[in-house]
């Protein structure tokens, strides 16, 4: 993945500086003493010395999603991607100072114009990335003892200026488990009796379903409208064909879907429900 964003920086560059046959050269090597005596011409170093969480970004969830092509009556719950921070030293350099200093800052004016990396040069993971690629030039927080890091290089200090780049990277692999297709809420501030009732209880109720149709062999259908007859309540049903409906109290109820080609099915149910299953075929 970092050969990957180190292609799309030097991309970028190339198109946003210009750079025209090759008259510049861009590098992403540690900029040590003997690396430096080797250069025979302009050069843009981005140093990548340092990969950590962004912790701001940091989101511990495990969202669900459909198992599609999997078993039925089942999701996908994986736990969200780790967000990282890829923060490089950019430094650039040349035979005489103004030059350095000419080409330092149209380096940082090319990276400035973009907030986020432009998906035309996101080739390979980073075109698959879940979130677009943040970047933040000059950072306050990066680069605060550059004396230590140029003495660890071993190498003259020079003008260098912070970049940073947020990666999503996901080690995770999805759990299939079997669909929440009812749930119920009870608030009490007492506990229920034996048979589970209760006077100040307060339950809820909810349930989740699939529309299918038949005539394509129970795929899922998107864009018909689902609703409980007598409540007012309705729905669109999204790709996935899933609905969900929020009740405030057992019996019986009547679920009714239209396809948008106007065919419609009726299913008559009860809650709470034993089997758990609300899916509607068409």
């Amino acid at each position: 993945m970092f050969d990957e964003l180190e292609e799309a920086l030097r991309q970028l560059l190339i198109q946003e500086i210009p750079i025209t046959d090759g008259e510049i050269e861009i590098a992403f090597d540690q900029p040590k003493r003997e690396w430096s005596a080797r250069l025979s011409r302009p050069t843009i170093n981005l140093f990548l010395y340092d990969v950590r969480e962004n912790v701001m970004l940091r989101n511990y969830g495990f969202p669900v999603s459909d198992n599609e092509g999997g078993e039925a009556n089942t999701v996908l719950r994986k736990r969200t991607p780790l967000r990282m921070d890829c923060n490089f030293m950019v430094t650039t350099w040349a035979t005489e100072p103004a030059d350095e200093h000419r080409l330092l800052a149209d380096t940082m004016l090319a990276l400035a114009r973009y907030p986020t990396l432009p998906e035309r040069l996101l080739e390979g993971r980073l075109a698959e990335q879940p979130y677009e690629l943040r970047t933040l030039l000059g950072a306050h927080d990066r680069l605060t003892n550059v004396a230590e890091i140029w003495s660890s290089l071993d190498n003259e200090i020079r003008p260098s200026v912070s970049y940073q780049v947020v990666v999503t990277m996901d080690p995770w692999r999805p759990v299939v488990e079997p669909t929440v297709r009812e749930m119920q809420l009870r608030t009490n501030g007492m506990a229920p009796d034996a048979d589970g009732n209760s006077t100040n209880a307060e339950t809820g109720y909810t349930i989740a379903g699939t529309l299918r149709d038949s005539r394509r062999d129970g795929a899922p259908v998107a864009g018909a409208r689902v609703a409980i007859i007598g409540t007012g309540r309705y729905l669109i049903t999204g790709e996935t064909g899933r609905f969900t409906f929020r009740l405030s109290k057992p019996g019986s109820f009547r679920l009714t879907a239209q396809h948008p080609d106007g065919t419609s099915t009726e299913r008559r149910l009860s809650l709470p429900n034993p089997a758990g299953e609300f899916d509607l075929v068409l």
